[in-house]
């Protein structure tokens, strides 16, 4: 749930990471980055 708030509702976080592929940060590699931030 919230990796699509931030995907959605922040688009900062994912352009920080990969703005044009959202996908596969939600899969393993988005999570160790939306901790932190």
């Amino acid at each position: 749930m919230s990796a699509r708030g931030e995907g959605a509702g922040q688009p900062s976080t994912s352009a920080q990471g990969q703005p044009a592929t959202p996908a596969p940060q939600k899969r393993g590699r988005g999570r160790p980055r939306k901790q932190p931030q």
